[in-house]
């Protein structure tokens, strides 16, 4: 239940006195009020009762038959500090319905007896460590409780040594606590009281210590989780720093000796754990880069030393033998005109300076002139004349592979 403190507009004297007396002496407890007798309660209707909740290590401890218990008819009630119209408030307040233990009456007002106390401020430095259930204990002779967490204020009432109190919070060097030793007060017109309660307020006001007790065990889990994610973000990090070391240590093994994979297949795992950490994840992903560039050096570097090894039982595959498309021909050169020492001239066949046929074309099939000078494929006849050292090749088919240049 959250409250929250709001000073009137106006202190009484007798208010500011007391508030006074507590901000200059501490230790100081101040007087008990004498007690009222409370007016007689008027019959009102039955509250339901709250479904019993199981999430409280603790059962809470229920008012005994007979003591007074009262519901809040107004739509809140507010927790005021002293009985007076003028006083702050603690922070929060009661809704309509709220069952609420009650003790005496003084001027109007109804004190509250609230499971835990209401909620209330003490300084850290006056307390030690607080314990495993959620409790600190007061360390000094006498420490205010203060409604605000503030040293300026008139504190509400002193805590002598040894007096443990809830912890529901805290702010900067203040605990937020419940003080059981506290009280708080309600207007009469806010509440109706019932001096012998019926067993269904009974189990409200049961359910309600639960409600308060719950504040206390959610800081707990709350602690408890935020210990446990440092916890596993500090063995995060210590996982990433062994995996760099062990990356760095490959780094200065010879390549063809660097293994990668164990350190590859880790820092991907712990990749898959860190994506909500904006710290680590980027670091974990600059990891896994520099990884993944090294193994490709390794296996390139291995590729490039590899020795070749033979296949083994491949069928022998005999060899291509391609066929030269000028063997249809039976000569290949330049066409000359050579002119003759006393006759009249002839055509030849050249090639690398040598003639190798003279050409003739008795069917009249070409006119050789007009390939003088380019490169051409005969086919044809050849015959060696009497008496001549030079071959004869009569053209049945001219191929130009080269015109003139």
């Amino acid at each position: 239940m959250c409250l929250h403190l709001v000073l009137g507009r106006a202190v009484s004297p007798v208010v500011f006195a007391f508030a006074g007396l507590l901000s200059a002496q501490e230790a100081q407890t101040p007087a008990p009020v004498p007690v009222v007798p409370a007016p007689a309660a008027t019959p009102a209707p039955v509250v339901p009762a709250a479904e019993a909740q199981a999430t409280d290590a603790q059962a809470p401890s229920a008012p005994t038959q007979g003591s007074p218990l009262a519901s809040v008819i107004a739509a809140s009630a507010s927790l005021r500090v002293w009985p007076t119209s003028n006083s702050p408030v603690y922070e929060g307040a009661v809704a309509k319905d709220g069952v609420v233990k009650v003790g005496r009456s003084d001027a109007g007002f109804r004190e509250v007896l609230l499971p835990l106390g209401p909620v209330g401020y003490v300084h850290k430095g006056f307390t030690h460590e607080p314990t495993a259930e959620g409790k600190v204990a007061i360390k000094n002779k006498s420490v205010a409780f203060r409604y605000r967490p503030k040293s300026g204020e008139a504190p509400v009432s002193t805590l002598v040594e040894g007096t443990e109190i809830w912890v529901v919070g805290e702010q900067d060097d203040w605990w937020k606590v419940r003080n059981g030793t506290a009280s708080c007060w309600v207007l009469e017109t806010e509440i109706q009281v019932f001096d012998n309660p019926p067993a269904t307020l009974t189990l409200a006001h049961a359910e309600f210590e639960k409600t308060q007790k719950g504040e206390v065990g959610a800081r707990l889990e709350s602690l408890a989780k935020a210990a446990e994610a440092r916890r596993i973000r500090e063995e995060r990090r210590a996982k990433l720093a062994a995996l760099q070391g062990d990356f760095g240590a490959e780094l200065k093994k010879p390549s063809r000796e660097q293994k990668f994979d164990g350190v590859a297949a880790a820092t991907e795992e712990l990749l898959a754990h860190v994506q909500e950490d904006a710290e680590l994840k980027p670091m974990v992903e600059e990891l896994k880069r520099r990884v993944g560039a090294q193994q490709w050096v390794v296996e390139a570097t291995a590729a490039r030393d590899a020795q070749p090894k033979p296949v083994q039982g491949l069928p022998e595959v005999p060899p291509v033998v391609v066929p030269d498309a000028l063997d249809r021909f039976q000569a290949v050169g330049f066409l000359r005109w050579v002119k003759g020492l006393t006759g009249p001239g002839r055509y030849v066949v050249e090639k690398g300076g040598k003639h190798l046929f003279e050409v003739t074309c008795q069917s009249g099939r070409y006119d050789l002139s007009l390939f003088v000078e380019c490169e051409v494929g005969l086919i044809g006849a050849s015959r060696r004349p009497n008496f001549e050292s030079l071959r004869v090749l009569e053209v049945e088919k001219i191929e130009v592979l080269a015109p003139r240049p």
